[in-house]
Protein backbone atom coordinates (compact mmCIF):
# COMPACT_ATOMS: atom_id res chain seq x y z
CA UNK A 1 0.00 0.00 0.00
CA UNK A 2 2.73 2.60 0.86
CA UNK A 3 4.33 1.70 -2.65
CA UNK A 4 1.14 2.86 -4.08
CA UNK A 5 0.83 5.85 -1.99
CA UNK A 6 4.18 6.60 -3.13
CA UNK A 7 3.39 6.10 -6.87
CA UNK A 8 0.34 8.46 -6.13
CA UNK A 9 2.33 11.56 -5.05
CA UNK A 10 4.47 10.96 -8.51
CA UNK A 11 1.53 12.32 -10.15
CA UNK A 12 0.23 14.60 -7.21
CA UNK A 13 1.15 17.94 -8.35
CA UNK A 14 -0.87 19.52 -10.95
CA UNK A 15 0.94 19.91 -14.52
CA UNK A 16 0.05 22.88 -15.79
CA UNK A 17 -4.63 33.53 -25.14
CA UNK A 18 -5.65 30.84 -27.53
CA UNK A 19 -6.37 30.07 -31.31
CA UNK A 20 -10.10 30.95 -32.17
CA UNK A 21 -12.45 28.51 -33.38
CA UNK A 22 -15.99 28.51 -34.06
CA UNK A 23 -17.82 26.37 -31.72
CA UNK A 24 -20.86 27.66 -32.25
CA UNK A 25 -21.94 27.01 -36.35
CA UNK A 26 -24.29 29.07 -37.91
CA UNK A 27 -28.04 28.19 -38.17
CA UNK A 28 -30.72 29.56 -40.68
CA UNK A 29 -27.55 31.61 -42.37
CA UNK A 30 -27.31 33.44 -39.11
CA UNK A 31 -24.07 32.81 -37.41
CA UNK A 32 -23.46 32.34 -33.19
CA UNK A 33 -21.67 34.21 -31.49
CA UNK A 34 -17.83 32.83 -31.57
CA UNK A 35 -16.51 31.39 -28.50
CA UNK A 36 -12.78 31.88 -27.64
CA UNK A 37 -9.65 30.17 -25.31
CA UNK A 38 -9.77 33.88 -24.21
CA UNK A 39 -14.11 33.63 -23.15
CA UNK A 40 -13.89 30.52 -21.75
CA UNK A 41 -10.90 31.41 -19.69
CA UNK A 42 -12.73 35.03 -18.71
CA UNK A 43 -15.53 32.66 -17.40
CA UNK A 44 -13.21 31.18 -15.57
CA UNK A 45 -11.14 33.82 -13.68
CA UNK A 46 -14.98 35.55 -13.10
CA UNK A 47 -16.04 31.81 -11.68
CA UNK A 48 -13.01 32.03 -9.37
CA UNK A 49 -12.25 35.44 -8.63
CA UNK A 50 -14.00 37.92 -10.16
CA UNK A 51 -11.30 39.09 -12.54
CA UNK A 52 -8.26 37.47 -13.62
CA UNK A 53 -5.91 40.69 -12.23
CA UNK A 54 -7.62 39.15 -8.58
CA UNK A 55 -6.98 35.62 -9.18
CA UNK A 56 -3.29 36.97 -9.74
CA UNK A 57 -3.05 38.68 -6.66
CA UNK A 58 -2.69 34.79 -5.51
CA UNK A 59 0.67 34.50 -4.89
CA UNK A 60 1.01 31.95 -2.15
CA UNK A 61 -1.83 29.55 -0.96
CA UNK A 62 -2.19 26.31 1.10
CA UNK A 63 -4.78 23.83 1.40
CA UNK A 64 -5.33 21.51 4.61
CA UNK A 65 -7.76 18.37 4.44
CA UNK A 66 -8.21 14.72 3.58
CA UNK A 67 -7.17 12.13 1.19
CA UNK A 68 -8.82 9.04 0.84
CA UNK A 69 -7.17 6.17 -1.17
CA UNK A 70 -8.82 3.24 -3.56
CA UNK A 71 -6.83 0.57 -2.33
CA UNK A 72 -6.96 0.83 1.43
CA UNK A 73 -9.60 2.25 4.03
CA UNK A 74 -7.42 4.01 5.69
CA UNK A 75 -8.12 7.98 5.18
CA UNK A 76 -4.53 10.39 5.55
CA UNK A 77 -4.07 14.29 6.40
CA UNK A 78 -2.70 15.98 3.94
CA UNK A 79 -1.33 19.83 4.09
CA UNK A 80 0.03 21.11 0.37
CA UNK A 81 1.24 25.07 0.22
CA UNK A 82 2.44 26.71 -2.99
CA UNK A 83 4.13 29.90 -3.69
CA UNK A 84 4.91 31.86 -6.99
CA UNK A 85 5.94 30.90 -9.42
CA UNK A 86 6.78 27.41 -8.61
CA UNK A 87 7.20 26.35 -5.14
CA UNK A 88 5.36 23.74 -3.36
CA UNK A 89 5.47 21.11 -0.65
CA UNK A 90 2.73 18.44 -0.09
CA UNK A 91 2.60 16.26 3.69
CA UNK A 92 0.85 13.22 3.97
CA UNK A 93 0.50 11.94 7.20
CA UNK A 94 -0.91 8.42 7.34
CA UNK A 95 -0.77 5.53 9.90
CA UNK A 96 2.01 7.08 11.93
CA UNK A 97 4.15 7.95 8.82
CA UNK A 98 4.56 11.00 7.03
CA UNK A 99 5.36 11.31 3.19
CA UNK A 100 6.81 14.78 2.16
CA UNK A 101 6.95 16.12 -1.63
CA UNK A 102 8.04 19.17 -2.66
CA UNK A 103 9.76 21.34 -4.99
CA UNK A 104 11.93 24.55 -4.10
CA UNK A 105 12.41 26.37 -6.58
CA UNK A 106 15.21 24.55 -8.32
CA UNK A 107 15.29 21.27 -7.14
CA UNK A 108 12.89 18.30 -6.36
CA UNK A 109 13.13 17.49 -2.64
CA UNK A 110 10.95 14.43 -0.63
CA UNK A 111 11.44 12.35 2.69
CA UNK A 112 11.17 9.10 -0.37
CA UNK A 113 14.17 8.54 -2.55
CA UNK A 114 12.20 7.05 -5.06
CA UNK A 115 10.09 10.29 -5.40
CA UNK A 116 13.31 12.13 -6.30
CA UNK A 117 13.60 11.57 -10.12
CA UNK A 118 15.42 13.29 -13.34
CA UNK A 119 12.56 13.46 -14.78
CA UNK A 120 10.36 14.89 -12.10
CA UNK A 121 12.73 17.39 -11.88
CA UNK A 122 12.70 18.64 -15.30
CA UNK A 123 8.38 18.48 -15.38
CA UNK A 124 8.34 20.25 -12.11
CA UNK A 125 11.13 23.22 -13.15
CA UNK A 126 8.67 24.20 -15.82
CA UNK A 127 5.69 24.51 -13.95
CA UNK A 128 4.61 27.92 -13.90
CA UNK A 129 2.05 29.67 -10.82
CA UNK A 130 -0.35 28.29 -8.75
CA UNK A 131 -2.94 28.32 -11.59
CA UNK A 132 -2.11 27.20 -14.48
CA UNK A 133 -4.36 28.81 -16.78
CA UNK A 134 -3.21 32.30 -16.10
CA UNK A 135 -0.30 31.05 -18.22
CA UNK A 136 -1.93 29.68 -20.85
CA UNK A 137 -0.91 31.24 -24.69
CA UNK A 138 -2.16 31.30 -28.38
CA UNK A 139 1.16 29.33 -29.10
CA UNK A 140 -0.07 26.56 -26.70
CA UNK A 141 -3.74 26.26 -26.40
CA UNK A 142 -6.26 24.97 -28.55
CA UNK A 143 -9.96 25.43 -27.98
CA UNK A 144 -11.42 22.20 -29.51
CA UNK A 145 -15.23 22.98 -29.23
CA UNK A 146 -18.51 22.23 -26.76
CA UNK A 147 -18.57 18.68 -25.66
CA UNK A 148 -20.55 16.37 -23.16
CA UNK A 149 -18.84 15.22 -19.85
CA UNK A 150 -20.74 13.52 -17.36
CA UNK A 151 -24.35 14.79 -18.40
CA UNK A 152 -22.98 18.01 -18.89
CA UNK A 153 -22.07 20.47 -21.39
CA UNK A 154 -18.23 21.88 -21.31
CA UNK A 155 -15.54 23.70 -23.38
CA UNK A 156 -12.28 21.30 -24.04
CA UNK A 157 -8.81 23.56 -24.18
CA UNK A 158 -6.28 21.57 -25.66
CA UNK A 159 -2.36 22.93 -24.10
CA UNK A 160 0.94 21.44 -25.43
CA UNK A 161 3.71 21.79 -23.98
CA UNK A 162 7.10 20.52 -26.53
CA UNK A 163 6.53 17.03 -27.31
CA UNK A 164 6.03 15.11 -24.01
CA UNK A 165 3.53 16.84 -22.03
CA UNK A 166 -0.43 17.73 -23.25
CA UNK A 167 -3.17 18.63 -20.98
CA UNK A 168 -6.77 18.73 -21.80
CA UNK A 169 -9.01 21.09 -19.33
CA UNK A 170 -12.49 20.67 -19.46
CA UNK A 171 -14.15 23.97 -18.04
CA UNK A 172 -18.25 24.35 -17.43
CA UNK A 173 -20.30 26.11 -19.78
CA UNK A 174 -22.85 27.38 -17.24
CA UNK A 175 -20.54 27.96 -14.41
CA UNK A 176 -17.24 28.66 -15.90
CA UNK A 177 -15.47 26.38 -12.95
CA UNK A 178 -12.82 23.85 -14.41
CA UNK A 179 -14.49 20.60 -14.14
CA UNK A 180 -11.56 18.24 -15.05
CA UNK A 181 -7.97 17.75 -16.69
CA UNK A 182 -6.51 14.49 -18.71
CA UNK A 183 -2.38 15.42 -18.05
CA UNK A 184 -0.51 13.32 -20.87
CA UNK A 185 3.56 13.36 -19.58
CA UNK A 186 5.92 10.97 -21.52
CA UNK A 187 2.75 8.73 -22.12
CA UNK A 188 1.89 8.82 -18.77
CA UNK A 189 -1.65 9.93 -17.84
CA UNK A 190 -3.36 11.73 -14.79
CA UNK A 191 -7.27 12.50 -14.77
CA UNK A 192 -8.47 15.16 -12.43
CA UNK A 193 -11.62 15.58 -11.61
CA UNK A 194 -12.60 18.55 -9.72
CA UNK A 195 -16.11 19.83 -7.74
CA UNK A 196 -17.93 21.41 -4.92
CA UNK A 197 -16.18 24.62 -5.36
CA UNK A 198 -16.72 26.51 -2.24
CA UNK A 199 -16.11 30.22 -1.29
CA UNK A 200 -12.67 31.32 0.83
CA UNK A 201 -12.45 34.66 1.33
CA UNK A 202 -13.65 35.66 -1.74
CA UNK A 203 -12.14 33.25 -3.98
CA UNK A 204 -14.40 29.70 -5.10
CA UNK A 205 -12.17 27.03 -5.10
CA UNK A 206 -12.56 23.33 -5.66
CA UNK A 207 -13.14 21.31 -2.50
CA UNK A 208 -13.15 18.06 -3.89
CA UNK A 209 -10.64 16.32 -6.06
CA UNK A 210 -10.47 12.64 -7.44
CA UNK A 211 -6.95 12.14 -9.13
CA UNK A 212 -6.84 8.88 -11.56
CA UNK A 213 -3.08 7.47 -11.80
CA UNK A 214 -2.25 4.04 -12.93
CA UNK A 215 -3.41 1.30 -10.55
CA UNK A 216 -4.73 3.64 -7.62
CA UNK A 217 -7.74 6.40 -7.53
CA UNK A 218 -7.50 9.33 -4.83
CA UNK A 219 -10.07 11.41 -3.15
CA UNK A 220 -9.18 14.79 -1.73
CA UNK A 221 -10.95 16.72 0.23
CA UNK A 222 -10.19 20.35 1.42
CA UNK A 223 -11.39 21.67 4.58
CA UNK A 224 -10.12 25.18 4.50
CA UNK A 225 -8.08 26.95 2.11
CA UNK A 226 -5.70 29.80 3.35
CA UNK A 227 -5.17 32.87 1.17
CA UNK A 228 -1.78 34.56 0.92
CA UNK A 229 -0.35 33.17 4.34
CA UNK A 230 3.00 34.66 4.80
CA UNK A 231 5.56 31.56 3.46
CA UNK A 232 9.00 31.47 3.54
CA UNK A 233 11.64 29.63 1.94
CA UNK A 234 11.75 27.52 5.25
CA UNK A 235 8.72 25.99 4.30
CA UNK A 236 9.58 24.67 1.44
CA UNK A 237 12.76 21.94 3.21
CA UNK A 238 12.15 18.62 4.73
Amino acid sequence: MKKNIFLFLFFLVAMANGKVINVNPSENGKVKNTITVDTVLNNYYTAVAGSKAKLEEIQSLVSEGEISFSQTSQQAKIITKHQNPNKFITIISIMGQTIIQGFDGTKPFSNVAALLTEKKSEELSKKQGIFSELYYTKKDATLEGEVDENGKKVYKIVITKGENQKTTAYFDVESGFKVKEEIITNKETVIKEYSEYKDFGGYKLPTRTITIVPKQTTTQIVKKYTINPPLTDADFKL
